[in-house]
């Protein structure tokens, strides 16, 4: 894995609905606790113009699992560059197998107000701001 991956699974969520919306349906479908945390804060070269992208975060004891949602949009500002389509990064740590994985894609499919869900491919998406999303 290179330095501009995370050990993590990324999936993209497309939804025009603020990201304590998209948080609170994910709780509901999920049995989630996402939590808004500190956000992920890009800097500019203007320190008055640093970019925050808010932040949802949920760790499952029993399980290690942790999951945190990322606004990729700010704007006209992106987290990741090359996702100019996704609204949101739902990123998924220490999921122990594939049918997991599953399961919460078609859970997330299933929300009103997420009108796309997406596996990225860390591979095929090259963005320094990548290491931004290690735990």
């Amino acid at each position: 894995m290179s330095e501009d991956t995370v050990d993590a699974i990324i999936i993209g969520l497309v939804s025009q609905e603020p990201d304590y919306k998209v948080s609170l349906s994910i709780n509901r479908k999920l049995g989630y606790g996402l939590k808004s945390v500190e956000p992920i804060t890009l800097e500019t070269e203007k320190p008055d113009n640093d970019i925050f992208f808010s932040k949802f975060s949920y760790a499952q004891e029993n399980r290690d699992l942790t999951i945190n949602l990322i606004s990729n949009r700010v704007g006209n500002n992106f987290f990741i560059k090359k996702l100019v389509n996704i609204d949101f990064l739902f990123v998924i740590y220490n999921a122990d197998n594939n049918r997991i994985i599953d399961e919460i894609v078609g859970k997330l499919r299933e929300i009103n107000g997420i009108t796309a869900v997406f596996i990225i491919d860390q591979n095929q998406t090259k963005d320094k701001n990548l290491q931004l999303l290690q735990i």
